[in-house]
């Protein structure tokens, strides 16, 4: 991971075109509530086990159950990044704030 966890200022997203398809035929679901603005905000901690921030807290979401399990950052100014280390087997929490903590899991 680079310093920077965040797009630049001006960054410009794609525009989404209108769809075809009829309101009338779609239906919501939900929605996994990633921060997308994040850099490396999404992570496999197992083949199907996904993990990403949401403010100060960060989620896991298996994808074939689509169980959801949401874990609250242990400081207060919210979860800067995570990590998710080569063999799987360990990730970190890196907090936001003035000297935060980064917590290994």
């Amino acid at each position: 991971m680079g310093d920077n966890q965040t797009y630049p200022d001006d960054h410009i997203d794609k525009p989404i075109e209108d769809s075809k398809i009829s309101r009338r035929n779609i239906r919501f679901n939900g929605v996994m509530s990633r921060q997308s603005t994040k850099r490396y905000n999404i992570h496999f901690l197992e083949d199907n086990l996904i993990i990403y921030v949401l403010g100060n807290k960060y989620q896991t979401y298996d994808l074939d159950t689509k169980e959801k399990r949401t874990y609250d950052g242990l400081d207060t100014d919210g979860v800067g990044s995570i990590c998710v280390h080569s063999t799987r087997r360990y990730f970190a929490v890196a907090e936001k704030g003035n000297m935060p903590n980064i917590y290994i899991r």
